[in-house]
């Protein structure tokens, strides 16, 4: 083995170790929505087709589409056994992607700091828990890292990566346009365009719309777009590495800097996510700490030490806030799935919004509140959980079960309909519904929290929407 070899693998080695014990502490985070894909893999490994619900029409209920079929191998004894496969899959992803970072580090000129860049990611909680959560984006960030090599096919892992992640096309445009040089520009910015736009072509094929449904369900909010970009840009380390000033720095440098910043206005369009530790970061964060790292090259270390401090302080105290929560979620939601499948038991349609664990407790046919995996709903006004539904809204008819969620420290009340409901949709179903024959069927913790499920069950006019 060459010596130049022997550097990149002494480099990726690092790199894994560095932040392999955040993968290991962060490995029981997951969320809701990586459910929601488990289930279409496995009604695929059923053979029902690209659907969430078993009757339901064929839906595009998955923003990187072809992770399902991915998973669809390993989702034939349910939803669950596709989650867990998704996490593992996840986190050997994330961890590869890391390794290409540290050998693309060893490449550079900058001693120390290639190491201290690795162990402000390793502090950090949002590639860890991410890549373990059972959602692409170990996947994304393994192609987004990829794409950093000076290869001419670099742009083509940019190109998959925007292809699963829309937010992230700016970045891997401005990749195109800035690294190459010359006529070599052209070809890279083809490259990267080609799998979103076959992407884009497939979901017009099949679900009649180009863009995931996930952005129809969930419209964008300037505001919260701008608080997530600033919020992320913070706490996740590397983008402290980008404060100036640049000084002359090499091209690469600035075209990598220059990329991690698009994506920051890219999120702030997009609206950012409500999901916590900072999901839409990860892909692009090998990005700015190799960028950061490289901007330091041939200047005076103090200020690159005092902007990583920063960064490591900032990505260390967001582990300590949100993962010994964080490394809960999975072992809680799996409770939360065993309790409340006795209480959906028999029922013939299920209304809620949180249908991810919803949907593993009950095979049975879900009506999701917030659209995400219902055109119909997604497209009606509101936020994704304040959909205005209408009374006399078709899909409302033969709901005989309804899985509510309660604001932060309050209990049912009696009448019930006087309860107050976290997500506005349900508030405004409760004011709907409130002359109909509705009882508590049960209530369920929502561990980590000061909430609570109520499964409610609807008979008399839901009998009679039926008919």
């Amino acid at each position: 083995m060459t010596a130049w070899r022997r550097e990149r693998l002494f480099g990726a080695v690092l790199g894994v170790l560095a932040v392999l014990p955040a993968f290991l502490w962060l490995w029981g985070y997951t969320v809701d929505d990586a459910l929601i894909t488990a289930r279409v893999a496995w009604r695929l490994a059923q053979g029902q087709g690209h659907r969430f619900n078993p009757s339901g029409p064929v839906v595009d209920a998955v923003t990187p589409l072809g992770f399902e079929v991915l998973l669809a191998p390993f989702a034939r004894e349910g939803p669950w056994s596709a989650l867990n496969a998704a996490r593992a899959l996840g986190a050997l992803s994330g961890l590869l992607a890391v390794g290409l970072l540290g050998a693309l580090l060893q490449a550079t000129s900058a001693g120390a700091r290639r190491s201290a860049g690795l162990v402000m990611l390793g502090l950090g909680a949002p590639l860890a828990a991410w890549s373990v959560s059972g959602m692409e984006t170990g996947w994304v960030t393994l192609a987004a890292t990829a794409a950093l090599f000076p290869t001419r096919w670099a742009p083509l892992g940019a190109g998959m990566a925007a292809a699963w992640r829309p937010e992230l096309l700016p970045w891997a445009l401005v990749l195109a346009v800035a690294l190459p040089a010359g006529r070599a520009r052209l070809p890279a910015v083809l490259l990267t365009l080609v799998p979103a736009l076959l992407v884009a072509v497939i979901r017009q094929l099949a679900f009649q719309r180009a863009l995931p449904l996930s952005l129809l369900a969930k419209p964008s909010d300037l505001g919260h777009g701008l608080r997530y970009a600033l919020g992320g840009a913070l706490l996740t380390g590397p983008y402290w590495l980008l404060l100036p000033p640049w000084g002359s720095p090499p091209r690469r440098a600035k075209a990598l800097a220059l990329a991690s910043l698009a994506h920051l206005g890219a999120l702030v369009l997009a609206g950012g996510d409500w999901m916590s530790l900072f999901r839409l970061f990860v892909p692009v964060l090998p990005t700015a700490l190799l960028a950061g790292v490289e901007l330091g090259v041939g200047r005076h270390w103090s200020w690159w030490a005092a902007k990583w401090l920063g960064g490591a302080v900032a990505a260390g105290v967001l582990s300590w806030h949100l993962g010994p929560v964080a490394r809960e979620v999975a072992p809680r939601r799996a409770r939360l799935i065993q309790a409340g499948a006795p209480l959906l038991t028999g029922a013939t349609r299920v209304a809620a919004v949180d249908v991810g664990w919803v949907g593993a407790a009950f095979p049975g046919e879900v009506l999701d509140l917030a659209g995400v995996t219902d055109p119909r709903v997604a497209a009606l006004p509101g936020d994704h959980t304040g959909k205005r539904l209408p009374t006399d809204f078709a899909p409302l008819r033969g709901v005989d079960r309804w899985v509510a969620l309660l604001a932060p420290g309050e209990a049912l009340r009696e009448p019930w309909w006087q309860s107050v409901f976290y997500y506005e949709v349900d508030a405004r179903l409760a004011g709907h519904w409130r002359a109909r024959d509705v009882r508590a069927r049960g209530r369920l913790a929502l561990e980590g929290s000061q909430q609570e499920y109520v499964v409610f069950e609807l008979g008399g006019g839901a009998a009679r929407d039926r008919e």
